[in-house]
């Protein structure tokens, strides 16, 4: 999502630039008797290429939106019972994060052994520690790697109703799926000599979403879910 990142600072600026007034720029006619007071030309130009960046910058933002509930809803089934952890370490890698709840797990149960089994060695406790780290680690693979397990109608149980027109629309009807990484990469999928098929960048899937909005499909949705609730 770097590159998502990347791009919405150049769109902002870009947006920036077109808010510069142009009031500086206005030009005499007819030996300077008459000057042009009318930039209604200049006016809706410029409108026009910021409401382009807009819908730029929407693609941009709705893409990652649907990523994010995905995980974010992956999360909520993975380990419950340390759930505060596995938040806490959000701006960690999923990898990063299974340590955290490791360490999390261990502070209590080095507590109980202490209590109730003072006599269990060092060892037997960090052998304790390592077969949960590669549960946990080998549960968040299945789940994350090669694909997420979770459908999109689970994920539409867990937004409210503008939120999940939009995610439908973009998950079902455009058939943007959820991008787990370099798997997703055609180029990398193609320098590693492997399967290309179906495989897409994300910039294409934002093009994607961006095209939609400029054909205003993606807002028929949301105005008919809305009417109909």
């Amino acid at each position: 999502m770097k590159g998502i990142d990347i791009n919405m600072s150049a769109y902002m600026s870009e947006l920036a630039a077109l808010a510069h007034p142009v009031s500086a720029h206005v030009m005499s006619a007819e030996m300077h008797n008459q000057g042009i007071n009318s930039l209604a030309l200049i006016s809706a130009r410029r409108t026009m290429e910021a409401a382009d960046l807009l819908a730029h910058m929407s693609a941009c933002h709705i893409y990652v939106l649907c990523q994010a509930v995905e995980i974010e809803t992956l999360c909520a089934s993975l380990l419950p019972v340390v759930q505060s952890s596995w938040y806490r370490a959000n701006s960690n890698t999923w990898k990063d994060r299974v340590l955290a709840i490791v360490d999390a797990v261990m502070s209590p149960v080095n507590e109980f052994v202490a209590t109730h089994n003072p006599d269990c060695s060092v060892s037997t406790i960090m052998a304790f520690k390592k077969h949960f780290q590669s549960v946990a680690s080998n549960t968040a693979e299945e789940m994350f790697y090669l694909g997420p397990t979770i459908s999109p109608a689970e994920v539409v149980t867990q937004l409210g109703g503008g939120t999940a027109q939009i995610y439908t629309w973009v998950r079902s009807k455009l058939n943007i799926p959820m991008n787990c990484g370099l798997q997703d990469d055609p180029l990398y999928n193609a320098q590693k000599g492997l399967p290309t098929r179906g495989k897409r960048s994300i910039g294409s899937s934002v093009s994607m979403v961006y095209e939609s909005l400029l054909k205003g499909e993606l807002m028929d949705a949301i105005l008919e879910g809305w009417v109909q609730d």
